[in-house]
């Protein structure tokens, strides 16, 4: 599926890194549908972050707002891109250690094409039940594949 969508980058270096999460945490309740930080070095060799943000247009005056108020820059860059995206659901499974919610993504002919964890799932599981995460990933993920919706892809291998 195609999505036209709108992105934001702008360039910062003075920022204390403290605050980047936060910053990214207001992006997404505004709208966001991906934020991301990526280091690069600036004018005069100094170390830098640029942000950007993937939003659509709808939500495009509230994200901007967030990168203004809550950050250094006084500029920002914005373009319009397209996005291609696989179909996908979330479904539960259970492990020995519970019940973990996780997403399938599907090829065009509907073949299964990446199974995906909860991650945030298993890190509360892995918490409540002072098991490694690891462990805990690895069981929603055998779980996953042997209660896959679909078939799963030629091109797909274990995970």
């Amino acid at each position: 599926m195609r999505l036209s969508l709108r992105q934001l980058d702008c360039n910062i270096d003075d920022l204390s890194p403290e605050l980047y999460p936060h910053v990214m945490e207001l992006l997404f309740s505004a709208g966001a549908r991906d934020a991301w930080l990526t280091p690069i070095i600036m004018k005069h060799g100094r170390p830098g972050v640029c942000l950007s943000a993937l939003f659509e247009a709808a939500v495009e005056e509230r994200v901007l707002d967030v990168v203004f108020r809550e950050t250094s820059t006084i500029g920002l860059r914005l373009h319009s891109v397209d996005r291609e995206e696989l179909r996908r659901e979330v479904l539960e499974v259970m492990t020995e250690y519970g019940s973990v919610r996780v997403k399938y993504a599907y090829g065009k002919d509907d073949s299964t094409l990446n199974v995906a964890p909860e991650f945030e799932d298993c890190r509360r599981i892995a918490r409540e039940q002072t098991v490694p995460l690891k462990v805990v990933y690895s069981a929603a993920l055998r779980s996953a594949h042997s209660n896959s919706p679909r078939r799963p892809s030629a091109a797909q291998g274990d995970d």
